[in-house]
C-alpha cells in the first residue's frame, strides 16, 4: 500500500502566498489600532490568521491518494523448510527451531497470513527433498531428509514464469543441503524474503560436509566414498552413518554399509 499527498492547485501557490502575506499584515495593522486588552488582541489576531491560512490552503486543493494492488491480483508464495534439522535447539533456548516455526505459522484470529491472504493469492509450499504444495501448515512433521533450498527457489521461479508472482517468503534456518557456496539465484526470480529461524549455533548437531565418490574405470572395482562429518556437542558419543540405496521414488530401499565412530 502506497499513500501520498499532493496539491492539485499548484498554480495558485504564488497568489496564495501573496494573499496570505497581505491578509496577515492587514490583521496585524487592524488589531494594533484597536483599544482592547493585550491578551484578547493576541488571541483574536492568532485566530484570524489561522482562519485565513486554512481558507487560502483550501485554494491549493490538497489531495490524498492511496495505491494498492487489487486483492488477489498478485500471487505470493510461502516456502517452509520441513527438514528434520529444524528439530535442533539453539544454545540457551528451551524450544526447538521447529517449535518456534510452528508458532510463527499458527493461524490465530487476524494473523499475518490472513492479512497477506486478503491482498494476495497466497500459495503455500514446504520443501525438503523436493517442493510440495500444501493447503496449510497445521501438521508439519519436520522429518525431511534434506533441505534443498536452492532447488525449491529454482522450481518456484520456473513454475510461475510469466505469472504475477509478487515474491517468495522463505522460512528456513539457513542450512541448505544442495548449496556448497553462495546461493546463485536464477534469472528472472521474483524478490525473495527470508525469515531465518535460529539466531545462534545449536546445542548439538551432526552434519555431512563434503562427500567425494571415487571410482576406477574397471567395472568390478569398488566405489570409494569419502565423507566429511561435522559434529557439535557430541563429545564422547557414538555417531552412526548409513549408506543406503534409493529406489526410483527417491526412498531408501537397502542399507549397503553402516559405520559407527
Amino acid at each position: 500500500v502506497t499513500e501520498s499527498v499532493y496539491l492539485a492547485g499548484k498554480a495558485w501557490l504564488i497568489p496564495t502566498l501573496l494573499w496570505l502575506t497581505i491578509g496577515v499584515a492587514t490583521v496585524l495593522w487592524a488589531y494594533a489600532q484597536a483599544p482592547i486588552d493585550d491578551k484578547i488582541r493576541k488571541a483574536c489576531m492568532g485566530l484570524k490568521c489561522i482562519g485565513l491560512l486554512l481558507l487560502l490552503f483550501c485554494l491549493l486543493d490538497p489531495m490524498a491518494t492511496q495505491e494498492r494492488a487489487k486483492p488477489g491480483a498478485n500471487r505470493l508464495a510461502l516456502a517452509v523448510d520441513n527438514s528434520e534439522g529444524l528439530n535442533l535447539s539453539d544454545s540457551g533456548s528451551k524450544k526447538s527451531r521447529a517449535q518456534i516455526l510452528r508458532q510463527v505459522l499458527s493461524i490465530q484470529g487476524k494473523s499475518w497470513q490472513a492479512k497477506l491472504d486478503h491482498d494476495f493469492e497466497l500459495k503455500r509450499y514446504t520443501f525438503d527433498t523436493r517442493l510440495k504444495n500444501v493447503g496449510n501448515y497445521k501438521n508439519l512433521p519436520f522429518d525431511g531428509q534434506s533441505s534443498r533450498l536452492g532447488d525449491a527457489l529454482t522450481t518456484l521461479t520456473r513454475r510461475y514464469q510469466g505469472q504475477p508472482l509478487a515474491g517468495i517468503v522463505v522460512f528456513t534456518d539457513g542450512v541448505a543441503t544442495d548449496l556448497e557456496g553462495e546461493l546463485s539465484l536464477p534469472e528472472g526470480m521474483p524478490p525473495v524474503y527470508p525469515v531465518v529461524i535460529g539466531r545462534s549455533a545449536p546445542k548439538r548437531d551432526v552434519a555431512l560436509g563434503t562427500i567425494t565418490p571415487t571410482q576406477t574405470s574397471f567395472e568390478d572395482a569398488p566405489v570409494t566414498i569419502t565423507a566429511q562429518v561435522k559434529a557439535r556437542g557430541c563429545d564422547e558419543e557414538t555417531i552412526t552413518a548409513k549408506l543406503q540405496l534409493l529406489n526410483s521414488d527417491g526412498e531408501a530401499s537397502a542399507i549397503l554399509k553402516e559405520l559407527k565412530q
